[in-house]
């Protein structure tokens, strides 16, 4: 299967064949996988995030631009 983590495992039962204990080997490895797994979550979501500045700042001009177009039309124009 070419899967490094099942190997990496297949190789701990290995070990476990020859009298080893394995449970603080299992609780490391799965501690090492569970972190980086969360760091490829966060760095997922900081990408995410970083692209909807834009967005998010075009959003806020448009929103400002609706809500001061009356007050600069009437300053402008001198409207009743």
């Amino acid at each position: 299967m070419a899967v490094a983590e099942l190997e990496d495992l297949a190789d701990i039962v290995a070990a476990a064949a020859d009298g080893a204990a394995i449970y603080r080997t299992l609780l490391a490895k799965s501690a090492a996988l569970r972190a980086a797994a969360l760091a490829a979550d966060k760095a997922d979501a900081n990408s995410r995030s970083q692209r909807l500045a834009l967005p998010v700042a075009l959003l806020l001009i448009a929103f400002l631009l609706l809500v001061l177009y009356p007050a600069v039309n009437r300053l402008l124009l001198g409207g009743t």
